[in-house]
């Protein structure tokens, strides 16, 4: 009697416990195990898919840790520029068109009106190519977005203008035998606030003009510009206060008199009506910014530049 089972074996009885002869698969079980086989990779490949979209952080509304730049940075400022290619070369160039050129949209619930300054809808990455950053976390994001190669950034996480002067960041300090100053004819600056926290914030606006002066020296033609600090929540992660930021960034501007250093007024275009960080502008933390705060500073910087010159 033939077997009815999925496999049929047949036995060699020749033997005390039989031999099995190798069995021959049933073509309907066989079309089973494939369609099977079809559908497991299909929900993967859509598993994947999804989780691979919503956790992609793409766009410039992303929130990017700056406690943790070391991460993968997320498709800021694309260069185009082919001038440019030279020092970014592990960058994609778009064919399209430049973070340069995009037009910066401001919702007209949250505008406000511009006294002193004014930034225009672009900027040109080869503008900044002999420019030297210098700051804390948040000029670690010029690096994170990639506004700006390493090479130009000296910043770190928690630093102040005091400890600037003799930091190493990444084998690099300002001055000294590996000093990276020099190499710039224009050094910006945005740090202090720190400090501003334990100390006095005119005491921390001098930290940082002892600091451009010794940009100075190590380069005398060199261009210093300082950006006033950046407003932040009413409510924020650090304890900081509008009183205190507006109190050092007035300090910063009546000790700029008499200096040949360039004030830009960075803090008064990312506030909302009410005085504090345009949420549009700020990370969770309500300190720390996003993307297209970097390009107003950008824009905001190379057009007092030009209008200066």
């Amino acid at each position: 009697m033939p077997n009815k089972g999925r496999f049929k074996a047949d036995y060699d009885h020749d033997s005390d416990f039989g031999h099995p002869k190798s069995p021959t698969l049933q073509p309907t079980f066989i079309i089973l195990v494939i369609a099977i086989a079809v559908v497991v990779v299909m929900i993967c490949t859509l598993l994947y898919l999804f989780f691979s979209d919503s956790f992609s952080g793409e766009g410039e509304n992303a929130i990017l840790d700056l406690q943790e730049i070391d991460a993968p940075p997320p498709q800021g400022a694309i260069v185009a520029d082919p001038e440019l290619n030279e020092i970014f070369p592990d960058s994609e160039v778009s064919d399209v068109s430049t973070q340069a050129e995009k037009t910066l949209e401001r919702n007209e619930e949250t505008a406000f009106e511009q006294t002193a300054f004014a930034y225009t809808d672009g900027y040109e990455p080869g503008f900044f190519i002999g420019t030297l950053f210098i700051g804390d976390s948040i000029f670690t994001g010029i690096d994170a977005y990639r506004f700006m190669p390493s090479d130009n950034v000296f910043a770190r996480v928690g630093i102040s203008a005091f400890d600037a002067v003799t930091a190493e960041i990444n084998g690099k300090t300002l001055f000294g035998e590996t000093g990276i100053a020099a190499d710039f004819n224009r050094a910006v600056i945005m740090i202090g606030t720190n400090g501003l926290n334990g100390m006095n914030s005119v005491d921390v606006a001098y930290d940082v003009f002892a600091l451009a002066a010794e940009l100075k020296v190590a380069r005398t033609d060199m261009e210093v510009v300082v950006l006033t600090a950046p407003p932040v929540f009413e409510e924020n992660e650090y304890g900081l206060t509008m009183e205190t930021i507006s109190g050092f960034n007035a300090a910063l501007v009546e000790l700029s008199a008499g200096r040949d250093i360039v004030i830009v007024d960075y803090s008064s275009v990312l506030r909302n009506p009410e005085g504090y960080l345009n949420p549009q502008y700020a990370q969770p933390d309500g300190v720390h910014l996003r993307q297209a705060a970097y390009e107003i500073m950008f824009s905001l910087l190379q057009s007092n530049l030009e209008a200066a010159t």
